[in-house]
């Protein structure tokens, strides 16, 4: 969502400036500004989402280390359950042969 928001706030940006250029300009430099102002709103776009990116990444490697530390903690308990059904079964053994 915050992706298409950049690009429309870039896209935005470009028709402001083309809008903005001084009237007075000739046709031909009218265009070649109106290009610049485009390229470097462009860049500005591409810079924002590259930070955008290495957020998303840094994030993501926290969740994934959480995700990991959660699966060897299940991974403990389901041993402990697995012993404890053992010892359960060991008993009722036991139990049933006398």
């Amino acid at each position: 969502m915050k992706t298409k928001f950049v690009i429309a706030q870039a896209i935005l940006l470009a028709l402001i400036t083309f809008l903005s250029l001084d009237i007075r300009l000739t046709p031909t430099s009218r265009l070649a500004a109106s290009a610049l102002g485009v390229v470097d709103n462009l860049k500005k776009t591409r810079d924002a989402l590259l930070d955008q990116k290495a957020q998303l990444s840094a994030k993501a490697d926290v969740v994934y280390r959480k995700i990991k530390d959660s699966q060897r903690e299940y991974d403990l308990l389901q041993a402990a359950i697995t012993d404890t059904d053992r010892s359960i079964k060991d008993i009722d053994d036991a139990l049933g042969a006398r």
